[in-house]
């Protein structure tokens, strides 16, 4: 194994050579003005479940003479945002990763501009959609469905941690950038096959509290999650009973390459048999996607940390999955 009005809440760069891909046939969404400019991945769409779905794809070039298919990134938006928002937050590093690493990235949008993860009533199964995307990306540039991969910022993030528990035999593994996993999802949590889960969150982040409970927004509060390591746990218990072994001790390290940024990383690897699971406690870090743009007032969602690049943390995990 290898300051915009959106909140993207639970819920781009010049000089990079075109995508490998025809100019798209739908229309996406809209992210913020301010975070319009440079959007870069074409939007295409496809049908499922009689509900057309829209999504933007930024492939490598490839040699048409090969055809050989490539790992797949699923990159999921905050709620009340769009797969484009979530390009432009990230600074189109995964762009810039696809054409470094020879990956394809997807930035679906969200029904509504979010994903059902169970914390309030909807009748919508977006995991079953999510699967349907890797078969719509796939007619449009092979997918190698052995590494197939998602990562997910706030509600994003929570919708990944669901894919994990619920779709384990598509996705291979998941980051989860600023979400918990909620409670009543950990009950049900149950993976048909070692999945690599990690978990990405502030440690003063006032939307998401990394020690569990309510979200909390502009005074009103929902759902109930599980403390970030209560979460990670949970993993790592089903990764042993699945394998019927244990995982190993916690490989600890804290990362501070950026002093003046009044954050920094302290993270624990539990290495599993067949998989491996992580937590990211960014240290003085808010409700923001490390090394991202400061999408808000500091004092709404708290700091961006900048000790990585943005796609830096969730590759370094992602790419042990990568079947060669």
């Amino acid at each position: 194994m290898r300051p915009v009005t959106l909140l993207p809440l639970l819920l781009c760069s010049a000089g990079l050579a075109a995508p490998a891909l025809a100019e798209g046939d739908a229309q996406c969404l809209e992210p913020a003005a301010a975070l319009r400019p440079g959007i870069e991945a074409p939007c295409f769409s496809f049908e499922h479940q009689g509900v057309t779905h829209t999504y933007r794809l930024f492939a490598p070039p490839t040699d048409p003479a090969d055809g050989l298919p490539r790992p797949l990134l699923v990159l999921l938006h905050g709620a009340l945002d769009s797969g484009a928002g979530l390009e432009a937050i990230t600074r189109h590093a995964f762009n810039r990763l696809a054409e470094r690493e020879g990956v394809i990235i997807a930035y679906p949008d969200g029904v509504d501009r979010g994903w059902n993860v169970d914390l309030v009533p909807i009748e919508r199964d977006d995991v079953a959609t999510l699967v349907a995307l890797i078969d719509a990306v796939n007619a449009r540039a092979p997918v190698d469905r052995s590494t197939v991969m998602a990562a997910g910022f706030s509600n994003g993030g929570l919708m990944a941690l669901r894919l994990a528990c619920e779709a384990s035999a598509h996705f291979t593994a998941v980051s989860a950038v600023g979400a918990g996993l909620p409670r009543a999802l950990g009950g049900t949590c149950a993976p048909e096959r070692p999945v690599g889960v990690q978990v990405v969150i502030g440690d003063s982040d006032p939307i998401v509290p990394a020690a569990g409970g309510a979200i909390r927004f502009m005074g009103q509060q929902f759902g109930d999650l599980l403390p970030a390591a209560d979460g990670t746990a949970l993993f790592v218990a089903r990764a042993e009973a699945l394998a019927g072994s244990p995982c190993g001790t916690a490989q600890e390290e804290v990362v501070d390459t950026r002093p003046d940024d009044g954050t920094s990383l302290r993270i624990s690897r539990w290495p599993c048999p067949g998989t491996r699971v992580e937590l990211v406690e960014v240290v003085g870090g808010g409700h923001t996607w490390p090394g991202g743009l400061q999408f808000m007032d500091a004092g709404v969602i708290g700091v961006t940390s900048q000790e990585a690049e943005p796609a830096t943390i969730v590759w370094n995990f992602l790419d042990r999955f990568r079947v060669e």
